[in-house]
């Protein structure tokens, strides 16, 4: 039975974990040990691979809250730096204990349905990553061994191999860099090939080592398997970027707690150690000022740093009492340089635990997303839950995104990467019109519009030029798609225009008699070259004529069929 968790918070304002409902999935091979339960329906695994598997999805009791309680397996420690961090190095921060809590939702069907609603399938048309985007993933322990994610960990190139005279660990006697128990790269970390562990401070972040039945055991793996999961293997489901390595960086315990210098270390190390972008599925209602400090430290150094914008949109329960009505949005999303991710459902609708407010950037799918790759005592590499909600699981939908988006743009600053994000978002109809909301931030992500946006900031369309347009001149302009051939109704088409920066660019659809115009999401005078999305639905069938226009002109682009 899964159950609500409430843990004692310390005299320092603490921040949890933002968990989520996990649903049984009775019919895959491998299943986390929940309560049996009559299996309600099915619906198809969504993935790129033609071996899609069926996911009967169980019932689950509602969790019960229970009365805090305090947590016994880690006594909080000292302010003391215990690792090679050079933030840490003479400071004495206050400690800020961090715990893992559960939050209750009503059970559904679950299916990948994210990938449906942020149109994946396109987005993988244009893209499906990189191997060389490192993405850190700082969370509890991880499923190492887990079929879907085994060959995605980031490895470091550092520490393996064999020595050779003129190494850091040349014994005389060439030895395995991986196994020398010697930091031969010298980065303060001893054989950390594979991500670290800064609960135990060893070099071996899996899960289940202390505590095989605690609370945060699963998290992490699933987390993991949204930003991840391996396509094209014929198990289990694919995650958002298909080629980018996960660094696995544990900061939390078995039992979902952990403390500000580990968390703070391991955004340190993610930064020196070759991640663009980091994922914290994390919150609470404190300002950390060592997290502050680590997080400013990524973003100096170009890395994106996404993070779940908290689970106390309708509750004010435990430390979401401590959180700023209404929104109660949590740290670390509050930070200014963080991309924080709100939670919507099915619907498009803002999911009612999900947090928000002016600090809110983006929302994503968080509500019943799955399948996911777990881990249990009984399942270690080959176990998966139906679904889980929580921003927990909206934000790695995001930070797998902007993997793919970094691969298509090459080395963006973190403004380029958070632009590309943002400016090609759905204008859900929660939203009523607006550009920007405090409840859905600038809208929900999507990955098909995203990866347009970046092909056409990488290579514009030829026809838009790169030579400035002069005032009483006519615009240029030009056509981005993710494939040729008929426009479909789902799919968006992207227009590049370039004017005079004292003048704005809109776009004309023309089928016979029929004209219709779009503005591009920043009508700000200034720029000198827009970009307005049209969905294949708003087109008539038969051909109709794509213009770009200023003030005083017009400039066809190109005539299209649906």
């Amino acid at each position: 039975m899964i159950k609500i968790k409430k843990l004692f918070i310390t005299k320092i304002a603490a921040i949890i974990i933002v968990f989520g409902v996990i649903l049984a999935a009775p019919s895959f091979q491998a299943k986390v040990q929940l309560p049996p339960a009559t299996p309600v329906g099915s619906s198809p695994v969504v993935s790129p691979s033609a071996l899609s598997k069926n996911v009967n999805v169980a019932p689950v009791p509602a969790p019960q809250p229970k009365k805090q309680e305090a947590s016994k397996s880690t006594p909080a420690p000292n302010s003391e730096n215990t690792f090679a961090s050079s933030l840490l190095a003479g400071k004495d921060y206050p400690q800020l204990a961090y715990y893992a809590l559960q939050t209750p939702n009503d059970p559904q069907v679950a299916s990948s349905w994210h990938h449906t609603t942020i149109q994946s399938a396109r987005a993988w048309d244009m893209s499906t990553g990189s191997a060389s985007t490192v993405i850190a993933v700082i969370d509890t322990g991880f499923a190492l061994a887990h079929e879907d994610l085994a060959n995605k960990w980031a490895t470091n190139s550092g520490e393996t191999g064999i020595t050779k005279l003129g190494d850091a660990c040349w014994t005389g006697v060439a030895s395995n860099k991986a196994t020398n128990n010697c930091d031969d790269d010298q980065n303060g970390y001893i054989d950390d090939t594979r991500g670290w562990d800064f609960v135990n401070n060893d070099n071996s972040p899996q899960t289940g080592m202390t505590n095989p039945i605690g609370t945060g055991t699963q998290h992490a793996t699933m987390v993991s398997s949204l930003i991840g999961s391996q396509a094209n293997n014929g198990v289990g489901t694919a995650g958002m970027d298909w080629q980018s390595k996960i660094m696995p960086l544990q900061v939390l315990s078995d039992d979902g707690e952990g403390f500000t210098n580990a968390i703070a270390a391991a955004i340190q190390y993610a930064t020196d150690n070759g991640a663009k972008i980091i994922n914290m599925s994390l919150g609470g209602s404190g300002y950390d000022v060592a997290m502050d400090t680590a997080i400013t430290y990524a973003t100096d150094r170009g890395v994106l740093v996404v993070a779940a914008s908290g689970n106390c949109g309708n509750s004010t329960a435990g430390d979401c009492a401590n959180m700023v009505a209404p929104g109660r949005m949590a740290y670390p999303a509050k930070y200014p340089k963080v991309l924080a991710v709100g939670s919507t459902d099915s619907s498009d609708n803002r999911s009612g635990f999900s947090s928000y407010g002016a600090e809110l950037d983006v929302v994503a799918p968080g509500d019943l997303v799955g399948p996911l790759a777990s881990w249990s005592s009984v399942y270690t590499t080959d176990g998966y839950v139906s679904a889980a909600s929580g921003t927990s699981f909206a934000s790695p939908i995001v930070a797998g995104l902007a993997g793919i988006l970094r691969a298509q743009l090459g080395n963006p600053t973190v403004a380029q990467l958070q632009r590309a994000l943002i400016d090609s978002t759905d204008k859900v109809a929660g939203m009523s019109g607006a550009g920007r909301t405090d409840q859905y931030g600038a809208g929900r992500v999507n990955a098909h519009k995203a990866t347009l946006l970046a092909s056409a900031l990488v290579n514009p369309p030829g026809t838009v030029g790169t030579t400035a347009i002069q005032s009483r001149q006519p615009p240029t302009g030009g056509l981005t798609r993710s494939k040729t051939g008929a426009v479909a109704s789902d799919e968006s088409i992207l227009l590049v225009c370039r004017v005079d920066a004292t003048d704005t660019c809109s776009s004309t659809i023309q089928n016979g008699a029929t004209i219709q115009r779009f503005n591009p999401n920043d009508l700000t005078k200034g720029a000198s070259v827009y970009y307005t999305f049209i969905k294949g639905s708003s087109l008539s069938a038969g051909t109709t004529t794509l213009s770009v226009h200023s003030k005083n002109f017009a400039t066809k682009i190109a005539d299209v069929t649906k």
